[in-house]
């Protein structure tokens, strides 16, 4: 799972690359500029949350075992009462 992160990450981020160059932001049209400024703004929402999933995928597979094990003991607790 988090090669898949990654790849998706190093996409993005040779996307913004590549086009960053090329996005109007200066041009006389506000139009082009509205989706420049758009675009680069969802650009580095992508990056943003692949790079979060990346940092925190271990602590979340850390939550889900600990409360898979705190179930478990509360089932047993009652079958013993």
């Amino acid at each position: 799972m988090r090669q898949r992160y990654l790849l998706s990450l190093l996409c993005a981020i040779a996307m913004l690359y590549y086009a960053l160059p090329q996005l109007p932001f200066f041009s006389g049209n506000e139009a082009a500029q509205l989706f420049a400024v758009t675009w680069f703004l969802f650009a580095l929402v992508v990056i943003g949350g692949n790079l979060s999933a990346i940092l925190f995928q271990k602590e979340r597979k850390q939550a889900t075992v600990h409360k898979e094990v705190t179930m478990k003991n509360k089932g047993r607790l009652r079958s013993y009462h």
